[in-house]
């Protein structure tokens, strides 16, 4: 069990770059369909008949 342990504390390190990897990836997409969604507000607001 003691082998275990420490083979289970090597592996996190990779395991929380994966993570932080995982969730920049996931900040970015996000960005991307804030930034998407409010161009597409105000293009419907700009071709919206008056």
């Amino acid at each position: 069990r003691n082998l275990q342990q420490r083979n289970h504390h090597r592996q996190q390190p990779g395991v929380l770059e994966c993570a932080v990897q995982l969730r920049e990836i996931g900040d970015f997409i996000n960005w991307r369909y804030k930034v998407l969604d409010l161009l597409l507000r105000t293009y419907s607001k700009s071709t919206e008949i008056k």
